[in-house]
C-alpha cells in the first residue's frame, strides 16, 4: 500500500498460505487415508488365508499326525544327542556314578520310547545291509556304561545312527 493501491491478496503472508497448500493438504489426506484402507483390507486379506489354513491344518488328520509324529522325532533326537554326548564324554575322560545314573535314566526313556521311533527310522538305517544290527538299539542296549562304550562297534553304530537321523530328516523335509 504504498500509493494508496491495495496489495493482491496473494502477497499477503497471512492468506498467502492457506489458499496455496489447501489443494496439496486436501491430497496428503487422501493418500494417506487410501493407504491405511489398503493396509487394513491387506491385514484381513492375510489374517483370513492364515486362518482358513489353519483351520483346514486342524481339521486335516494328515498334517496333525505330521506334526504329532514331528514332536515325537524331536523329543527322541533330543534324548538320542544326549546320549552320544554321554557316551562320548565317558569314553574320553571316563565313567563316573553321576554318568552312570545318568545312562540308566536315558537307557529306560528309550526303552519305552524307541519301539514307536524304530518304525520310522528303520528303512533309513538299513540301506541294504539287512545282517547288520539296529545302531539305535546297541547304544543304549548294554545294562552299564561301560559296556556300551567298550563295545568294538560303538563309533560305527553312532555314525549309523546319525546317518539314519539324518536321512530321516530329509524324508520329513520332502514330504
Amino acid at each position: 500500500m504504498a500509493i494508496g493501491i491495495p496489495l493482491p491478496l496473494r502477497h499477503i503472508p497471512r492468506f498467502r498460505l492457506p489458499w496455496r497448500y489447501a489443494g496439496t493438504m486436501v491430497g496428503r489426506h487422501t493418500r494417506v487415508l487410501r493407504a491405511g484402507i489398503l493396509r487394513v483390507v491387506s491385514v484381513t486379506r492375510t489374517l483370513a488365508k492364515r486362518i482358513a489354513h489353519g483351520a483346514r491344518d486342524f481339521f486335516s488328520p494328515r498334517v496333525r499326525a505330521r506334526k504329532r509324529q514331528h514332536a515325537h522325532f524331536s523329543v527322541f533326537e533330543h534324548k538320542y544327542e544326549a546320549l552320544v554326548d554321554l557316551l562320548c564324554a565317558a569314553a574320553h575322560e571316563g565313567i563316573r556314578h553321576d554318568r552312570e545314573t545318568l545312562y540308566q535314566r536315558i537307557r529306560s526313556w528309550m526303552m519305552v520310547h524307541y519301539p514307536g521311533i524304530a518304525k520310522q527310522v528303520r528303512t533309513h538305517w538299513r540301506s541294504g545291509e539287512p545282517q547288520l544290527s539296529d545302531p539305535f538299539q546297541s547304544l543304549f542296549i548294554p545294562l552299564h556304561l561301560a559296556e556300551a562304550i567298550h563295545r568294538d562297534t560303538a563309533i560305527d553304530d553312532i555314525m549309523r545312527s546319525r546317518a539314519a537321523i539324518d536321512a530321516y530328516h530329509a524324508h520329513l523335509k520332502s514330504a
